[in-house]
Order: C-alpha cells, then structure tokens, then sequence
C-alpha cells in the first residue's frame, strides 16, 4: 500500500536511483515471494487449510495421512532443492540484506 501511495503522489520516488524507492519495490517483492510460499499445499502452511477446506471426500484419507507427514514434507520442500544445488533462499536473503542496507542509508547510518 505504501508503495501504491508513492507511487501515486511521488512518482519520482520509485526508480534505481532513490534508496526509498527501492527499498519499497524490494519490500513488495519479498511479500509477494513469503505469500507464495505460505499458499503452499503443506500442512503446516496456511494453502494446506484451502486445500483441506477444498478437499472431495474421496481423497479426504490420503490427505489425512499427508497431513501427518505435513512437517517432513516441508522440511523436503525447503531441504531437496539445496541438496540438487538449487539454493531457493538465496534472493530473499540477498534481498533481506538489502533492505538492510537501504533502511540503515535512509536512516542516516
């Protein structure tokens, strides 16, 4: 939202040249990657309470029994790609320390 109103009343304010803009575009892009996660199917994030509220009958055991492996499952969402050399949280730890930095420079440090 905050970003929405720079945008809207400073225009000038967004683009490479200005911390503050960049720092807003980095904070949206973060949330944006943090809610992708979080809808993912996998008990215990927040896309698994969809799935189970979404969930036919039928399928209603399988999930039962996926949803007791739901922290194992996790776990090899985040742990698999590392080990495939796949480094899934490398941008938004780049970008964490970033926001870091752009905060720290606006701040006057």
């Amino acid at each position: 939202m905050l970003l929405a109103v720079a945008i809207r009343l400073r225009p000038d304010l967004i683009g490479e040249a200005n911390p503050a803009g960049l720092l807003l575009e980095t904070m949206v892009f973060l949330n944006v990657i943090l809610a992708a996660f979080n809808a993912l199917p996998i008990p215990p994030l927040d896309g698994s309470r969809v799935a189970d509220a979404l969930m036919p009958e039928a399928l209603r055991p399988a999930w039962n029994d996926l949803c007791q492996l739901g922290p194992i499952a996790l776990a090899a969402v985040i742990l698999l790609p590392r080990f495939a050399g796949v480094d899934l949280f490398r941008w938004p730890m780049e970008a964490a320390t970033f926001l870091l930095k752009q905060l720290v420079t606006m701040l006057g440090g």
